[in-house]
C-alpha cells in the first residue's frame, strides 16, 4: 500500500512539473514578417531583413519579472548555444514601457541569457506589426519567403502562467530542424501563458496636420528648382 501511494505521489509530481497542452490560438499570426530595425542591449542595430541568408530566425517577446518570458529567455539561450552555429538568428524583443538599455542588459546578465540579443522596442511598433499579444511568445520566421511559420510558446512548459520544469513537446525546436533541412513548414499558432500586452491607441495622421509640416521643414528647401 505504501509503495502504491509513493508511486501515485511520484506520478503527480512528475505531471505537475511537465508542460501543459499546446492549444491552437484563435488568432493567427500575420503571414509575413515585415521589416524593422531595433537596437539591442549593447546598442547594436538589428534589422530583420539583413538576415535573409539565415535558415531561420527566432524572435521571442520578453518582459522583466514575468515568469513565462524569463523562462523562455533561458530556453532561447539554450537553443542559441545549439543552433547558432547552424546560422539560426535569435533575439528577444522587450516592448515594456520604461525599459532602458542599461536595465535590459542588467536583467539579461542576471537571468543567464546575456549572450542573446534583447531588442528594445520603445515605440512597440515592431511588436505590434509582428502581432505579439503576450510575453514569452515565440515567432519562427522563414527568411526565404519572410513567412511567420510558427507563433506560440518556445515549448510546452510555457503554455500556462506557471511554467513547468520539463518539456514534452518542443515545437520551436521542431520548426528550426525543419527549416534547417531546407523544407517548407505549414504555419501554426498556439496559445502562450505569458501576460497580455496592450498597445496605445493610434490616431490617424492627416496631410495638413502631420505630413505637410514635415515636407516644409525637411524637404522643400532642397527639393526645389536648382536645389
Amino acid at each position: 500500500m505504501k509503495r502504491l501511494i509513493a508511486c501515485v505521489a511520484l506520478l503527480l509530481m512528475t505531471a505537475c512539473s511537465q508542460g501543459g497542452e499546446l492549444k491552437a490560438s484563435p488568432s493567427a499570426a500575420p503571414k509575413i514578417a515585415e521589416d524593422f530595425q531595433l537596437i539591442d542591449q549593447n546598442r547594436a542595430a538589428f534589422q530583420l531583413r539583413y538576415f535573409e541568408d539565415a535558415p531561420a530566425i527566432l524572435l521571442v517577446s520578453y518582459a522583466a519579472g514575468e515568469k513565462v518570458s524569463e523562462g523562455s529567455a533561458k530556453a532561447v539561450a539554450a537553443l542559441q548555444a545549439e543552433y547558432g552555429a547552424k546560422g539560426v538568428v535569435f533575439a528577444l524583443i522587450d516592448a515594456t514601457p520604461g525599459a532602458t538599455y542599461e536595465s535590459v542588459a542588467k536583467e539579461a546578465k542576471a537571468g543567464g541569457f546575456s549572450n542573446v540579443r534583447v531588442l528594445l522596442d520603445e515605440t512597440q511598433l515592431a511588436s505590434e506589426t509582428l502581432g505579439v499579444s503576450r510575453t514569452g511568445e515565440a515567432y519562427v520566421i522563414d527568411p526565404r519567403i519572410w513567412s511567420i511559420v510558427y507563433r506560440g510558446p518556445v515549448d510546452d512548459r510555457f503554455t500556462t502562467s506557471t511554467p513547468g520544469a520539463t518539456a514534452r513537446r518542443q515545437p520551436v525546436r521542431d520548426a528550426l530542424d525543419t527549416l534547417i533541412a531546407g523544407k517548407l513548414l505549414a504555419p501554426a499558432s498556439y496559445e502562450t501563458g505569458g501576460v497580455g500586452i496592450t498597445y496605445p491607441p493610434h490616431v490617424a495622421a492627416t496631410y495638413t496636420g502631420d505630413i505637410a509640416p514635415i515636407l516644409r521643414t525637411k524637404c522643400i528647401s532642397c527639393h526645389t528648382e536648382g536645389g
